[in-house]
């Protein structure tokens, strides 16, 4: 099977069952993590997620708290912000830019395992990763 093939089907797969969820906003954690957070907020403030928690403080202060050291969520995070404008829909389709190319890196390594003539069943592994309900939440929220 064909790997740019496969990798369209997972986009178009990918982009068909999770479209209609760009409209959500952001949700549970979120509020901390990207709408009162000042790291992601001021893209002068990206060097602060390498010293820093991902979590705001609650009370609205500059100083965030935590115990969570996320830099590299956070660097994308800012990133997102700040060339989106803000927006939620930048968010959830870069998650899904990142689903779907995990569907395929799923594809890749079950290609692995069987062989040249069962490249169906890799096929199917990638797609039953990028469909599960149990992923879903990587792409909406």
């Amino acid at each position: 099977m064909n790997r740019w093939m496969t990798f369209l089907a997972y986009a178009l797969l990918g982009f068909g069952l999770y479209a209609s969820s760009f409209h959500y906003g952001f949700i549970l954690d979120d509020e901390f993590q990207i709408l009162s957070n000042p790291q992601v907020q001021g893209l002068s403030q990206i060097f602060l997620n390498f010293t820093n928690s991902t979590m705001a403080r609650v009370d609205g202060t500059e100083s965030v708290g935590g115990v969570y050291y996320k830099p590299v969520m956070m660097i994308f995070y800012n990133l997102l912000w700040n060339g989106g404008g803000g927006s939620p829909v930048v968010f959830h389709v870069f998650q899904l830019i990142v689903h779907i190319l995990n569907s395929f890196l799923v594809f890749v390594l079950f290609q692995k395992f069987f062989p040249s003539n069962k490249n169906l069943w890799a096929f199917f592994a990638g797609a039953f990763f990028l469909a599960h309900p149990i992923n879903s939440e990587a792409v909406l929220m």
